[in-house]
């Protein structure tokens, strides 16, 4: 599990920690939705409407909110300029940061999955 010193710099603020839960929180509940659906739990069409237009609207916001705070942790930091963090570097020969790039992209890959899927379902529904 990720502590908040281990962090990126750019996350460590309230808003984008709202973000990442709020992002994490719809995913799995819309997972776990779209799974009773596939399997005839959910036989009333009113909740198609719930599970693939509300849910992804939420995580969609929760997506948005992680470079908000981003943006307005850097514009904080402007304040105290001899505190701003030199542009990061991506070695992919360090095992870590290879390690986090393979995530990162996962996560878009499966952020990505999401949408699709709620955009699909959100069509088939209405």
């Amino acid at each position: 599990m990720l502590t908040p010193t281990r962090l990126p710099v750019a996350v460590r603020n309230p808003v984008s920690l709202l973000g990442v839960v709020v992002a994490t929180a719809t995913a799995m509940l819309f997972f776990a939705l779209l799974v009773l659906e596939i399997f005839g739990y959910i036989t009333n069409p009113y909740i198609g409407l719930l599970v693939f237009i509300a849910i992804p609207t939420v995580f969609v916001i929760g997506l948005l909110l992680i470079p908000v705070g981003a943006w307005w942790a850097k514009r904080r930091r402007r304040l105290v300029p001899e505190t701003e963090p030199d542009w990061p570097v991506l070695d992919l020969r360090n095992p870590h940061q290879r390690t986090m790039f393979v995530a990162v992209l996962l996560l878009t890959i499966v952020n990505l999955l999401i949408v699709s899927m709620a955009a699909y379902g959100g069509v088939h529904y209405t």
